[in-house]
């Protein structure tokens, strides 16, 4: 894999298309950029998230890279696996994501000092994220409409795995739930959670959460307030061309298209565009 290093050379393969004024200004802003990544979502190979993090530390004093570890044990346990071939395989798992953002730090050179690479599990303990995520559950109890759409994002993620019968079993339908659960705070309060004034979630694909949360319904729970808040990873996997958009507190999202040879990133307050030139490492 190149080395990516010279900002001309990255700065041909992403740019950054705000959805608005709100959008540009916190983009010009820079105060912060966050990528999510998964076990269950190959898209940020080394290669891809290393030219979308040397874009970001370009224009971003502090750069996050999370990887989502909570609940995966007790998702293969839910899925099958025995407890002790559920710990290998997460623990596999989990070592192939850290190695690939390691990688994609390696290759970012210098800049990378400014990026910090944390599990999910590490803010469970953290005030900003406890008090988020009791919010979160505020929420779901008296939002239907967002309990509809995170219960919809868990058994998205089951679909991809079915049953013979095609019914999740319950211990499966409670993980997935966990999984989503954990990463709700996000989209709720970025800022909070990271101890940031403004923050843009770099992501490949427009969740359901997102667009209910940011899209400008007129009632329940949003990502209101004057800090940009968050589009985080979930448990959806992307096939083929990866879409995505951007969102902000003050911006309603804007409708995105698939584009050949070329991919949108999601950014929480504009949508970056990467040519679709490079291969997967």
């Amino acid at each position: 894999m190149r080395r990516v290093t010279m900002a001309g050379e990255v700065a041909a393969r992403v740019s950054a298309l705000p959805f608005g004024t709100s959008s540009a200004r916190l983009v010009r802003r820079g105060d912060h950029a966050l990528f999510g990544v998964s076990t269950g979502n190959s898209y940020f190979s080394c290669r891809r998230l290393a030219e979308a993090v040397a874009w970001a530390v370009q224009r971003f004093a502090v750069v996050d890279v999370v990887h989502a570890d909570v609940a995966l044990q007790a998702t293969l346990e839910a899925f099958g696996y025995e407890p002790a071939a559920a710990r290998r395989s997460a623990t596999k798992q989990l070592r192939g994501v850290r190695r690939r953002i390691d990688g994609a730090l390696k290759h970012v050179g210098a800049s990378a000092e400014r990026v910090r690479a944390r599990p999910l599990s590490d803010f469970l303990d953290q005030p900003g994220y406890q008090e988020v995520r009791a919010r979160a559950r505020a929420a779901l109890r008296d939002d239907l409409e967002l309990r509809s759409v995170r219960d919809d994002t868990a058994f998205r993620f089951l679909a991809e795995r079915p049953r013979p019968d095609g019914l999740p079993a319950p211990a499966q339908v409670q993980a997935a739930l966990a999984y989503v659960d954990a990463e709700l705070p996000f989209f709720l309060d970025t800022p909070r959670i990271l101890g940031v004034a403004s923050s843009v979630h770099c992501y490949h694909s427009v969740l359901p959460l997102g667009r209910l949360l940011f899209g400008g319904r007129p009632k329940g729970p949003h990502g209101a307030g004057p800090h940009h808040r968050q589009l985080p990873g979930s448990a959806a996997r992307s096939s083929g061309a990866p879409a995505g958009s951007a969102t902000s507190a003050r911006t309603p999202p804007a409708p995105t298209r698939r584009g050949r040879g070329r991919v949108k990133w999601t950014g929480r307050r504009a949508t970056m565009r990467r040519r679709a030139r490079s291969s997967p490492s």
